[in-house]
């Protein structure tokens, strides 16, 4: 019976078998799962703890934060990822250097703004709670990278521990002062409890001594690789967290509060999945770079697999993120089926068009490439004010969201089918079936509540969705895989392949 079972093993008609990748890759789950769950447990404590009004206003404090990181993120520890073995720790020095100088800029820029965000609130009286989230930006920028960098040669651990005990510490403290305060307060001294534990234990978790590098030519180097990223992070920022902002001008932070539980319900599992699927894609695109062939196929694999699960995904959001919002949060934030159905759309554009297209750009330098295309999805801000002349609802701000999506993905596209490096490949036929699934999970949302919209039929539908989609995507997997194999072992064969099965 075993030896039929390890020949069975031995026909499975992957590249690499799979409890081997998920015994290397598991560690990053756990990362990534701590990362995105943090957002996902606070706001599950505050609203348990705080007034509705409360929660509105620490989701547009951690929104500024937000705001100041993604608007203004250089990314260059993917600098560091990216350079030559032999000049690690130059670039790594050099790295710090940079992300202590935007550090002190970007600080200087937030205290400055505090009063005037407070003031476009109507929060002009608690101009101070915002100016306190302005040195949180400087702190973080004396983090040591290198726990961070380390996956770049699958070595996960230490971003798990650094993650575990700066996401302990400060879920603790979160409900310590939530508690004893009863306010918005409690975001801020959580945020930083864990800004502070990270700049220690990462300090103790890296074996290279943390140093400034301002000297080296590689400052200028790192600076030429992050500029453009600040802007794709402007994009990034603006799609995101200004939606919060004109969502309690036009409204109030009741409102707010309730669009943001519903957001963040949706997307803290997506981002785990775009967590995941970065540090995967680029290092398995960084090790295929010397093989024109291969990384085509990588890249083919890789849209595959990502349509695959932007589909599961998008379909679990139309179809089931109201009776989890009830169950987790109450019954007060609830939203339309429709919104859903806007929401679980979006969802899957956004996956779609950040991977593989990021590995691939990343992994060709082409940062300015990146940046456009996440500039592009802040149009989300315009859709958003052209919108509510006609629309002043949840409705219509996640229709801004999704329209602002839609133009990302052209221009994406556009881009990856003019780019050499093996992004003509980035979608593929899978991206338009996993977009035809994605309609059928809104006819069956929209069905299911012309039938009353119970609980019991949503799950079925979605029970029978999955099962239709994982179905397509293990034939559509097998068959990119199964190419991928046949470029990957002539290579294994020759000792050339650093990823051997």
């Amino acid at each position: 019976m075993m030896d039929l079972g390890a020949a069975l093993i031995a026909q499975i008609p992957f590249e690499f078998r799979l409890l081997d990748k998920f015994r290397k890759s598991y560690p990053l789950v756990i990362v990534g799962a701590l990362e995105v769950s943090m957002p996902f447990l606070r706001m599950f404590a505050l609203t348990h703890i705080l007034s509705l009004t409360e929660v509105g206003f620490t989701a547009v404090l951690t929104a500024f934060l937000s705001f100041l990181e993604v608007s203004t993120d250089l990314a260059v520890y993917r600098f560091v990822y990216s350079a030559p073995k032999e000049q690690f720790e130059e670039a790594l020095g050099a790295a710090h250097a940079l992300a202590v100088v935007r550090g002190f800029a970007v600080t200087l820029l937030a205290l400055c703004a505090a009063p005037f965000v407070a003031a476009a609130l109507s929060l002009g009286e608690h101009w101070m709670s915002f100016a306190a989230i302005a040195p949180l930006v400087l702190l973080r920028s004396f983090e040591h990278m290198s726990p961070r960098v380390a996956e770049r040669d699958f070595r996960y651990w230490p971003q798990v521990k650094l993650t575990g005990i700066s996401s302990l510490v400060a879920f603790v403290v979160l409900i310590v002062v939530a508690v004893i305060k009863r306010n918005h307060e409690a975001i801020i001294y959580s945020i930083y409890a864990q800004v502070i534990t990270t700049f220690f234990v990462s300090r103790i978790l890296s074996k290279e001594r943390y140093r400034l590098n301002f000297r080296t030519p590689l400052f200028r180097s790192a600076f030429k690789f992050g500029y453009p990223l600040m802007f794709n992070g402007l994009g990034l920022s603006i799609s995101q967290q200004a939606d919060r902002f004109i969502v309690a001008g036009l409204f109030d932070l009741q409102t707010v509060a309730v669009y943001s539980v519903i957001v963040l319900a949706a997307t803290v599992p997506l981002n785990l999945l775009n967590r995941v699927l970065d540090s995967m894609i680029l290092a398995r695109l960084y090790h295929a770079t010397s093989a024109p062939a291969r990384l085509n196929r990588e890249v083919r694999a890789a849209s595959s697999l990502v349509a695959i699960l932007a589909a599961l995904y998008a379909g679990g959001v139309i179809l089931l993120t109201n009776p989890v919002v009830t169950v987790v949060f109450g019954h007060r934030y609830q939203a339309s089926h429709w919104a859903m159905i806007l929401l679980g759309v979006t969802t899957f554009l956004r996956l779609s068009r950040m991977e593989p297209f990021t590995g691939v750009m990343l992994n060709a330098s082409r940062t300015k490439r990146l940046a456009v295309s996440n500039i592009l999805v802040s149009s989300t801000l315009g859709y958003l004010v052209l919108l509510s002349f006609f629309d002043r609802s949840i409705g219509g701000v996640l229709a801004a969201r999704l329209l602002g999506e839609l133009t990302g993905i052209v221009v994406t596209f556009w881009m990856a089918v003019r780019s050499p490096e093996g992004g003509r490949f980035v979608f593929s036929l899978s991206t338009l079936i996993g977009f035809l699934f994605v309609g059928v999970a809104c006819l069956e949302s929209v069905a299911v509540t012309w039938n009353g919209g119970s609980v019991a039929l949503l799950l079925a539908a979605c029970v029978a969705y999955e099962l239709i989609v994982l179905l397509w995507g293990a034939i559509d997997l097998r068959r990119r895989v199964g190419q991928l194999r046949l470029v990957v072992r002539p290579e294994a064969k020759l000792g050339t392949d650093p990823l051997p099965s």
